[in-house]
């Protein structure tokens, strides 16, 4: 199942702190991005954030790839997605069970 993963770096992280997590989060990424669940991901221009869409198995994965070193630091966000296709298969069966 894909997720869409928000991440925003807190807040109360600034300055020389966060110049510290720079080769912490760094490593994470290049781990994330070549575990083979990594489909997509980008940093928000202008901001400590980004977001990562994630194919795992289940939720647990998703803690497991982002670590102690997101998770202790990041405000995180997950959504599952639902793909297009299967919302038209959704709407069809929708449609035909009709309350």
């Amino acid at each position: 199942m894909k997720f869409f993963v928000k991440i925003k770096q807190f807040e109360s992280i600034h300055g020389k702190a966060a110049q510290e997590l720079w080769g912490p989060i760094g490593k994470r990424i290049q781990k994330i991005t070549s575990s083979g669940k990594f489909v997509d991901g980008a940093i928000f221009g202008g901001q400590r954030g980004g977001y990562l869409v994630l194919d795992v198995q289940s939720a647990i994965e998703i803690d497991e790839l982002l670590s102690a070193t997101l998770l202790d630091n990041f405000h995180v966000e997950c959504y599952p997605l639902m793909g297009f296709d299967e919302l038209g298969a959704l709407f069809k069966k929708m449609m035909a069970e009709k309350d």
